[in-house]
């Protein structure tokens, strides 16, 4: 995942009250590019490696099972924050993949 290399959440937390609003709104920008980013190539991954979804029912069942292994790492009493982004970024491409299959039914009236 791009982001993990280049995302310092410690430093920002430990600096955030020494920042103007507009310094950590700048910070939260560039990685929520980045964040896109990882979530599209999860995207492109899963859709190359599994295909797309047939069904509504199909998109939640796959959102369900990739929630629960998020909440796991949740609980965990040793979680792992890289562990936590890539379960997080997974639950993300999957409610978006979900919300584009959603427009191709939208855009076509399937």
């Amino acid at each position: 995942m791009q982001i993990l290399g280049q995302l310092n959440i410690k430093g920002i937390i430990d600096n955030i009250q020494s920042q103007s609003k507009a310094q950590i709104l700048k910070h939260l920008l560039t990685y929520s590019l980045l964040v896109d980013k990882d979530i599209s190539n999860e995207m492109e991954r899963a859709v190359l490696k599994f295909g797309g979804f047939n069904s509504y029912h199909e998109g939640y069942g796959i959102l369900l099972e990739e929630l629960d292994k998020l909440w796991e790492e949740i609980k965990s009493k040793e979680s792992n924050p890289e562990a936590l982004y890539k379960e997080a970024i997974q639950v993300t491409a999957i409610a978006r993949e979900i919300a584009l299959y959603a427009v191709q039914h939208i855009q076509f009236k399937c």
